[in-house]
């Protein structure tokens, strides 16, 4: 009875799960902005809230590398062990995550994909997400579909759609842009716009890399959800994402965080081949996936919860 009621005053945030002292969490990043203007991009925390989340995570848990993380490695039996990553590699990593991470001596992954090596310069869920908002039809047509817009301002299901169809390379992402900028009308270059989608240069990637708190790490070259396209177009994309990289830091690239978490055990097993001996995802596709030593699940933080329910639910993850 106590403990059912424990249970309980857990689910609803009345009091909070204790971490288990030794155990591991990766959390996930995406980007960060000088306002956290969710209009734009709901996934980017501001300056300010980002220093709070690193000050709070240095007093309270054992903050450690993704290499630690699987080597078992500065392990803590007395705190939680929490390792940090972004996912995508924005400009805005640079400009504003890097001065933060190295005040407070964080070692962070950044997981980069190709999409700067291949005249696609922005990232099909940016596009939508900023687009939309100067859209003023009511529906668009894509992919032989059409979408119409939610109170929200959002085109209902357009998101969706692309995720998780088996949509690979270049040519669906340049006929969803050419739709999306012809009704919005817009100047992606305009400066209040280029922090909530540029991605980082070969030079900016390479000026990332030489911190010591930062590792790079593969995000696919076209951010494609590499469960679901054929394997040999997958194993290629993360062959291409390595050899780019790789040729930008002059150093191992041998971590992979899979776009949207897509992955198929299959690829997970020539990934490891080919080097990637570190490998995150985003939910297991099943329970026993989690018995590979080279693979592990990460826990994304986003702006719309504030950092007291970000604690709970770290701590409630690692559990």
């Amino acid at each position: 009875m106590i403990k059912r009621v424990k249970n309980k005053l857990i689910s609803i945030n009345l009091i909070k799960p204790k971490p288990k002292n030794g155990n591991k969490v990766i959390i996930m990043y995406h980007g960060i902005d000088r306002v956290e203007n969710i209009k734009y991009n709901r996934r980017f925390f501001s300056v300010a809230n980002f220093e709070k989340h690193l000050i709070y995570f240095k007093k309270n848990y054992n903050i450690i590398s993704l290499n630690d993380y699987f080597e078992n490695n500065n392990i803590s039996k007395n705190k939680l062990n929490v390792a940090l990553t972004f996912d995508d590699g924005y400009s805005n990593n640079l400009k504003y995550a890097l001065p933060l991470i190295e005040k407070y001596q964080v070692p962070t992954t950044i997981f980069v994909t190709g999409l700067n090596n291949n005249n696609q310069d922005i990232l099909w869920a940016d596009l939508v997400e900023i687009t939309s908002k100067y859209i003023t039809e009511d529906q668009i047509k894509f992919n032989n579909m059409c979408f119409e817009k939610n109170k929200n301002g959002e085109f209902e299901g357009l998101k969706a759609h692309i995720k998780n169809n088996e949509f690979s390379g270049k040519e669906i992402f340049n006929q969803l842009k050419s739709e999306l900028l012809s009704k919005s009308k817009i100047n992606l270059n305009s400066n209040h716009l280029l922090d909530y989608w540029q991605l980082m240069n070969p030079e900016e990637i390479n000026t990332l890399s030489m911190s010591k708190f930062i590792n790079i790490g593969s995000h696919g070259y076209f951010h494609n959800n590499l469960g679901l396209i054929n394997i040999d177009n997958a194993v290629d994309e993360i062959i291409k994402s390595k050899n780019y990289l790789e040729s930008i830091i002059n150093k191992e690239v041998c971590s992979i965080g899979y776009p949207d978490g897509s992955y198929s055990n299959e690829l997970i097993e020539h990934a490891y081949k080919l080097g990637f001996r570190y490998q995150c995802v985003v939910d297991y596709n099943k329970p026993n996936d989690e018995d590979y030593t080279f693979l592990a699940n990460r826990f994304g933080l986003y702006p719309t919860i504030d950092l007291n329910s970000i604690n709970y639910r770290i701590n409630k993850f690692s559990n």
